[in-house]
Parts: C-alpha cells; sequence; structure tokens
C-alpha cells in the first residue's frame, strides 16, 4: 500500500511539473528510464514503471536524455556532473614572507670635536613553506677631526630549513673587515640547530646553536679556527603605536687560534611614519674578549637616522 500511495503521489508530482520521459545514463553503465520528476544541481528524481520513484546522487549520473532537451542542455548536464564529481577543497595556499628594508644613519658633530658618521644598512629575507633566506649589509664610516677612525663592513648570509613547525637547520655565513681595528678580513661558515619561538607577522623570536670554521688575517698574521656560536633574533610590533622593536645578537667562541670570545649585537626602535618610511634609532655593541693589540675590547656606536621598507 506505502508503495501504491508513494507511486502516486510522485505522479501527481510529475503531473503538475511538467513531467518528461528520460532516460538516466549512469557512469558505472546502468540506464534508468521513467519520467523526470525532478531535476537539479544535487540529485534527481525519475518515475519508473518497475521501481516506483528512485532518487540519484549527481556525481553518479553522465548523462540525461529527455524530449524538447537539446544535445547542447544534455551536454551542460554532463558536464555539470562531472565538475560536481571533481569538486574538491583547493589546496591550502603556500605560505610566503618577504621583508626588504634600508636604514640611512648618520650622526654630525661640530665644536670643540669634529666627528661624522655614517652608517649604512639593508636586510633582506624571504620564507616560503619550510625554506628561509637571509641577508644582512652593514657598512659604518666614522671621522673625528678629519681622521678615520672607524672602517667596518659586514655581510652574513643565512639559509634555514624548517624541518618541523619550531625547529629548523640553519646555515650561517659572514664576511667582515676593519681596518682600524686591524682586521683586514675575518670569513666564517656556521652550520646549527635554531628553533623558532615566535614567527609571525608581529613578532619574531628564534635562537640557533652551531659550530663551524673561522678564518682571520690581521696584523699579526692569518690564522683559522674551528668555533661554537650562539644566534638570537628579535622582533615585535607593537601595531597601536606604528613602532617595532628589535634585538639580535651573535656570541662565538674561537677554541683555537687566539680563543677569543666576540659578542656583536644591535639593538633599537622603529617608528613607522608611512607604509613605506620609517625613522630608526640603534645601538651597537661589540665586544672582543682578546682583542688585536693596540684596539680597544668593546666598540660602542649609537645612531639615529631613517629607512624604507620595500
Amino acid at each position: 500500500m506505502k508503495y501504491l500511495q508513494s507511486l502516486a503521489l510522485c505522479c501527481l508530482i510529475a503531473c503538475s511539473l511538467g513531467t518528461q520521459a528520460a532516460v538516466i545514463h549512469l557512469k558505472n553503465g546502468d540506464r534508468l528510464t521513467g519520467e523526470l520528476v525532478q531535476n537539479s544541481e544535487a540529485e534527481v528524481i525519475v518515475a519508473t514503471d518497475y521501481a516506483g520513484p528512485v532518487t540519484i546522487s549527481r556525481e553518479l549520473i553522465a548523462s540525461i536524455e529527455a524530449p524538447g532537451e537539446s544535445q547542447v542542455q544534455q551536454a551542460e548536464s554532463a558536464q555539470k556532473a562531472v565538475e560536481a564529481a571533481l569538486v574538491q577543497a583547493p589546496p591550502p595556499e603556500p605560505k610566503r614572507y618577504w621583508e626588504s628594508r634600508i636604514d640611512f644613519n648618520s650622526n654630525l658633530s661640530r665644536g670643540n670635536t669634529d666627528s661624522q658618521l655614517i652608517h649604512l644598512q639593508a636586510a633582506w629575507q624571504w620564507e616560503k613553506d619550510q625554506q628561509r633566506y637571509k641577508a644582512k649589509v652593514s657598512t659604518i664610516r666614522e671621522e673625528e677631526n678629519g681622521t678615520a677612525s672607524k672602517e667596518q663592513d659586514r655581510i652574513s648570509l643565512a639559509y634555514n630549513y624548517l624541518f618541523s613547525d619550531r625547529w629548523f637547520f640553519a646555515l650561517n655565513s659572514k664576511i667582515e673587515r676593519d681596518p682600524i681595528a686591524r682586521i683586514d678580513h675575518r670569513y666564517s661558515l656556521n652550520p646549527g640547530l635554531g628553533y623558532d619561538i615566535w614567527n609571525t607577522d608581529n613578532k619574531t623570536l628564534n635562537v640557533q646553536f652551531g659550530a663551524g670554521y673561522a678564518s682571520e688575517k690581521t696584523d699579526t698574521g692569518d690564522e683559522s679556527s674551528t668555533q661554537v656560536d650562539w644566534r638570537a633574533e628579535f622582533k615585535y610590533k607593537f601595531e597601536n603605536m606604528n613602532m617595532e622593536a628589535f634585538h639580535d645578537h651573535h656570541i662565538y667562541r674561537n677554541i683555537s687560534g687566539r680563543k677569543n670570545t666576540v659578542l656583536n649585537s644591535q639593538t633599537g626602535l622603529r617608528y613607522s611614519l608611512t607604509e613605506a618610511i620609517h625613522l630608526n634609532v640603534q645601538l651597537d655593541y661589540d665586544y672582543d674578549t682578546e682583542p688585536v693589540a693596540g684596539t680597544e675590547k668593546d666598540d660602542l656606536t649609537f645612531v639615529f637616522g631613517a629607512g624604507v621598507t620595500l
């Protein structure tokens, strides 16, 4: 009885909607023939003489043949069925991050002591998925009463491979020269292991520990050494204040050669005037436990200037 009621109800609905005799071709090769009761994007309902009303999911249908439906309409119906079967969630966008910054800082003094300092630095960072590349260039020129008191150039390159959410393998290299400190050149290559405590657009904090090789030429001769090193990088953006605090340092210990411990650090603030232009206040501090004869252990530089973010 329920079957007869369902069949009668289906026939009434079909008549009220203007039913059509149709042939439904399924993707597995089967086909159904009956009155087309409903034809939507999700499903098709066909009233058959032998099984009553049958509901078929669109993704199982290859094509539909119905009187009054053109070949173009049939092809469109088949295309929709195929598209519905193939639709999948889009793959997640790969993580990409790019930052480029150039700062120009200068101090000028005239009076009892005439002095001038120019500090130019640039930094680039590119991160995509598990790869992170960094580069820094810094050059400082300082004069006092017409005599050069500082000529320091540094280039740092780094590669990070993030093999987990926070841990990464690091490969760092540095080239520097400082004739005033009697360093003709200093090269180093240090692989290491790092950990990201923070790594977002607003805050960065990571630490690294590694070991490597260094070569140095000074007034006293050429020396090479194995070394262990420690690095840390910190950035925090105060969005409501348009300000960013930053600090990074590199500490390494030569375990042969001069057997000295060296610290290089940068600490400061950047205030954004626009999205591209910022003011920069920075304190650079270098310390060497065993400096080249005739030079000081520590070197402190305070600079104020401006920069652009590209």
